[in-house]
């Protein structure tokens, strides 16, 4: 093939993905003024999340005041960097409304450190699954993580699992549904926070199976439903 046919079609493959997410803006140094969960206010007024990384906020489920406050003895009133790896639109169904979800990066001992993947290295923070191109790779540091029995996955059982999925399923399941109880170890993924964030209706979302109907009426709950 033409070689500059190959690079056209890479080009128009990759393009829908390339939109709206890994905006190079690292450059910028900004401080931090705040943290509330992964919510994090930089010196410019703005508020940003953490991609791929979550820490449960007071009043939600797994909430750990430890997690927050290691998040804030990291970076508050320090000089971060950025990257915007999934950038806010009208419309989107974020978890947090009208927000980025960023890396961040904090500058120390002369080395460049990602604190997204940091707080998954050390258990500090659960994964959550967006659909931005490391989100493997982030999933992969809190396996390790929960082997290695570090920060929450020291009291992994005190925990509760709020949902469950497996690589080949686009959704999550509640664990008390059947489809789950059938689910070998080796290929269970379970899910401590709340809805993973999605991103104009991409990513995972809650496979609303006849079971899962079922079990959200008792649980009087309502989320969105999508296929299998």
């Amino acid at each position: 093939m033409n070689s500059k046919i190959l690079f056209l079609t890479c080009c128009i493959l990759f393009l829908p993905f390339s939109q709206g997410c890994s905006k190079r803006n690292d450059n910028i140094s900004y401080y931090v003024q705040s943290v509330i969960g992964d919510v994090i206010q930089l010196s410019n007024g703005k508020y940003v999340g953490l991609i791929g990384s979550r820490i449960p906020k007071k009043n939600e489920p797994n909430f750990r005041p430890y997690l927050e406050e290691n998040l804030k003895g990291r970076i508050l009133n320090k000089s971060v960097k950025l990257q915007t790896v999934l950038k806010s639109k009208p419309g989107d169904k974020l978890w947090y409304p009208q927000i980025d979800l960023v890396a961040l990066y904090l500058e120390e001992n002369g080395k460049r450190i990602n604190i997204n993947k940091e707080l998954l290295e050390k258990g500090m923070a659960f994964f959550s699954w967006e659909l931005f191109p490391e989100a493997k790779l982030y999933q992969k540091l809190q396996e390790e993580a929960q082997a290695k029995k570090v920060g929450v996955w020291s009291e992994r059982d005190k925990f509760e699992v709020l949902y469950v999925t497996r690589k080949n399923w686009k959704g999550l399941h509640f664990p008390e549904c059947p489809l789950v109880e059938n689910l070998k170890e080796k290929d269970r993924i379970d899910y401590y926070i709340e809805w993973p964030i999605m991103i104009g209706g991409r990513g995972l979302s809650i496979y609303r199976c006849k079971f899962c109907a079922k079990i959200a009426e008792k649980k009087s709950v309502t989320h969105p439903s999508s296929s299998k």
